[in-house]
């Protein structure tokens, strides 16, 4: 049955913990020479739960260790136990252990999801300890091959020497961390251990002994804050990350006639100072010259520098400057050179598809002089609006004399533009109150312009982002102090979930109509070149936060988590689809549900998903009604929140198929053959029903269907994905003693009722005073309704026997032995011929002997 189930284990998230051990060096005189000193470690792999249906396990790679799981010729692939937390091997699966460089195993320590699941294989090397937990050794590479048992390992906890010089000291840095500046910060790095290689990194990552830019010296360039992180490296052994922060607050100067490059097509405005150059990075470009070709615009040498981050360029007397008129969609290109003869013409694609001439007109208003302008990748595509084959500005390098000239759109020859923009020898610093963060910029005024400014140590961070209007970028952002949506902003680069966010931009705050905070563009004044947008898959990965529906209007703008939301009541927050997102069925009146949303209002959530969070998770609460839906509503995901004990028999009913329960599924399925079980009650003599349990098909839990299961280990909550919640009603499961039509009776009817039935619950339920019903309490007994109404949680079930009749329940084991459990008989008359279990005749009277099992007139039976 096991090995039927599809459970997985994502590498990326395995918790790896690592703890040092003391340093051990240690000298040995052997022979007259000296022993490279050797480190002791250990390191501890877990393997924590993350259902996902659709991955085996593969490759793991920890700290200093790689672990790779195969098939091997068995039929099942290693899988990821979801409710166990486990890595599941089947008959001749493997799992090899690689070590890193330098780096010996001598030991290795297993824990398992149970004391059933340990190893059941053998290792090609070392030792397996006699209780099959551990192995012992020296090796660099190990490899377990699983037995016909399966094996669930929950962790293991792996011991090593590492072979080398001791770890060398770490980096200091030289200006010290925390140090601003204007312009470019040269920083230099050095280590008190003679011989060590420095390596370094200013992207985010950490670096090691094999990665990371080998150097002494690090360059920071670009407006913001910036982390530089190093570590020194002798023999293979790095040292601990040393971290060092530095701020650079404003760009440089790029002196008179300072261009720089236009990277947003929307911030282009009516007066702006451009030249037209070759699309390139720092170093040789060409531009448009002032001088002329016959139909064709030449080329001039320019040069791009690097400015802190933003390309600018310091252009020849010979290259020409345009003026920009127009508006979006019907821009024109006014020649404003002081030494040129087309002085006030306007640049016009002119031509047919004989010819791709780029020349000059007087006249601004004809079609061919008129041109749309899109940016993307910091290149710009110039389309002029005449009718004529050839409208596509571009830059020809294919000759030796370079030109610039049009083409039609289907043609690959040329390459795109780029546009720079004149700026004032000294750049605008518009006067504005700089804020700091989203509780920063809360605080300003509304319709107020700032500068916010987002420190690299916020952690800002990207939620959710959408198509904003006219071609620009939503973004929904949260730091440490709060969220907003930066509304209608056009980045420099794409945006995408989990990005992280640092640096400054300039832009007012504004909020909705709901007191949402927005970030708004500024059309003269906002440019994104100076926000830094991290590459996503560097980041850890950005969560929901969890709140309750009443502190919405704490959270506007964050992506949260509300749990527990009963769809349809006047308190529960409306759920819109205002994003237009696929993917999940919105839930019915009635639904318990938690919702992974952006908070928009205090009363409306707008669900999204994003890095695995379902948008809508339909909770079975076993202290809450459930409402089951009109229909069958199939791809859910369910959480379950029920309590079970591990090893403890307990009744459970999920209004949904559930395959992948750890554990021992019992049903109900007959009344015994045999005689009856004779006892009384409070003196009345009665015969007790044997209510028959046998092993669920394939040990699944089937919609509606009461079962009696016994975990593995405890439950407290469990997710099961892609499900189908049933419509129909938590069932009834009832047998009687008559059998079949026509059957003869198996158990002795009393009282002319001979109905056992065992009866599914979805929600809590009130049972009456009665000696027909029984019920489990929380200690794992049945208990009569005798002593006054009793409330029972939900998600479980409860039995129903004849009037003044007892209860007897019999389990399959794996034997398909039928063995008695829980006999739920009150024996209160005098007994004589008391055995114990061991059938040994007990000498004590009854109500002399402790509580237990006893065998009393061949009857097994509890004394409490």
């Amino acid at each position: 049955m096991f090995g039927k189930e599809c459970v997985n284990l994502r590498s990326q998230n395995i918790d790896y913990k690592m703890k040092r051990l003391t340093q051990q060096a240690f000298l040995v005189l052997l022979l007259a020479f000296v022993v490279l000193p050797m480190w002791a470690a250990d390191e501890t792999i877990t393997f924590s739960q993350l259902y996902s249906a659709d991955e085996t396990v593969n490759v793991v790679s920890a700290n200093n260790f790689t672990l790779t799981f195969a098939k091997g010729s068995g039929s099942t692939a290693p899988k990821y136990y979801s409710n166990g937390s486990a890595v599941r091997m089947y008959n001749a699966n493997t799992m090899t252990i690689v070590a890193a460089a330098n780096t010996t195993i001598t030991g290795i320590t297993f824990t398992f999801s149970g004391s059933s699941y340990s190893l059941s294989g053998t290792f090609d090397v070392g030792t397996k300890s006699s209780d099959n937990s551990a192995w012992s050794g020296n090796a660099t590479t190990i490899v377990y091959t699983c037995g016909s048992s399966q094996t669930r390992i929950q962790s293991m906890t792996v011991t090593y020497t590492v072979s080398g010089s001791p770890q060398p000291a770490a980096p200091t840095f030289d200006p010290a961390s925390g140090t601003a500046s204007t312009t470019d910060i040269t920083v230099t790095m050095s280590t008190t251990t003679s011989g060590a290689t420095i390596r370094y990194t200013i992207d985010g990552a950490a670096p090691t002994a094999s990665t990371g830019t080998v150097g002494t010296t690090a360059t920071i360039t670009g407006v913001g804050e910036h982390t530089l992180r190093a570590v020194a490296v002798k023999n293979g052994v790095a040292s601990t990350v040393a971290s060092a922060t530095y701020t650079i607050t404003n760009p440089s100067s790029g002196g008179e006639n300072r261009y720089v490059l236009v990277t947003d097509a929307s911030t282009l405005q009516a007066g702006d100072k451009l030249i037209i150059a070759s699309s390139a990075a720092a170093g040789s470009a060409y531009a448009i010259a002032n001088t002329q070709k016959s139909g064709n615009r030449p080329a001039t040498a320019v040069t791009i520098g690097s400015d802190n981050g933003t390309l600018s360029i310091d252009p020849t007397s010979a290259t020409e400057i345009f003026e920009l008129g127009g508006s979006a969609g019907a821009w024109t290109f006014k020649a404003v050179s002081e030494e040129t003869s087309y002085n006030n013409q306007y640049l016009i694609a002119s031509g047919n598809e004989k010819n791709n001439y780029l020349k000059y007109t007087s006249a601004a208003t004809s079609n061919e002089a008129q041109a749309n302008i899109a940016i993307s990748n910091n290149q710009a595509t110039v389309v002029f609006n005449g009718s004529n084959t050839n409208r596509y500005m571009r830059y020809n390098p294919n000759n030796g004399t370079p030109i610039f000239n049009c083409y039609s759109s289907s043609s690959t020859t040329g390459n795109l533009v780029s546009l720079y923009r004149l700026e004032d020898s000294t750049p605008p610093q518009p006067s504005l109150t700089v804020v700091t963060g989203t509780a920063g910029f809360k605080q300003a005024e509304p319709g107020s312009t700032v500068r916010l400014y987002l420190p690299d140590s916020y952690n800002a961070r990207v939620l959710h982002v959408l198509d904003g209007a006219n071609g620009t970028t939503d973004a929904y952002i949260r730091d440490k102090d709060g969220a907003m949506l930066m509304q209608g902003i056009s980045p420099n680069r794409p945006m995408h979930v989990n990005q992280h966010l640092a640096g400054w931009v300039n832009g007012q705050y504004s909020t909705n109509a709901d007191g949402l905070p927005l970030f708004v563009p500024d059309n003269e004044l906002t440019n994104t070149d100076y926000l830094v947008i991290a590459d996503p898959v560097t980041e850890t990965v950005v969560q929901p936060k969890a709140v309750a529906a009443d502190e919405l209007d704490d959270n506007l703008a964050d992506w949260v988590t509300v749990s527990n939301l009963r769809i349809g009541d006047s308190a529960t927050p409306t759920l819109t689809d205002a994003f237009g997102q696929s993917g999940y069925t919105a839930p019915y009146t009635g639904a318990l549900v938690d919702v992974s949303a952006i908070a928009a209002s205090a009363a409306t959530l707008h669900p999204v998903s994003e890095n695995g969070v379902p948008h809508i998770v339909h909770v079975v609460d076993s202290k809450q009604q459930f409402v089951s839906p009109q229909a069958d509503l199939e791809g859910v995901t369910v959480r379950v929140a029920r309590s079970l004990q591990a090893g403890q028999w307990a009744p459970l009913t999920l209004p949904f198929d559930y395959y992948d329960f750890d554990g021992d599924v019992q049903e109900y399925v007959g009344l015994a053959n045999g005689g009856p079980v004779m006892g009384s009650v409070s003196g009345q003599t009665f015969a007790a029903g044997m209510m028959y349990f046998a092993h669920a098909d394939d040990y699944v839990l089937r919609a509606g269907v009461p079962y009696l299961v016994k975990p593995n280990r405890a439950y407290d909550t469990f997710v099961a994905s892609d499900v189908t919640l049933s419509a129909a009603s938590a069932a009834t499961v009832a047998m009687t003693t008559q059998g079949a039509a026509n059957a003869p009776a198996r158990v002795p009817s009393v009282g002319g009722d001979d109905v056992y039935s065992f009866i599914g619950t979805y929600s809590p339920v009130t049972l009456d005073a009665s000696r027909t019903i029984r019920y489990f309490d929380e200690s794992g007994n049945i208990q009569w309704a005798d002593g006054g109404d009793v409330e029972i949680d939900g998600t479980t079930a409860y039995f129903t026997a004849p009037a003044n009749q007892g209860l007897h329940v019999q389990l399959q084991d794996n034997n398909n032995i039928i063995t008695g459990v829980d006999d739920m008989l009150i024996i209160d008359v005098p007994h004589t011929g008391t055995y114990n279990i061991m059938g040994v005749k007990m000498p004590d009277d009854w109500e002399q002997l402790p509580p237990g099992f006893y065998i009393v007139n061949g009857v097994k039976t509890i004394k409490h």
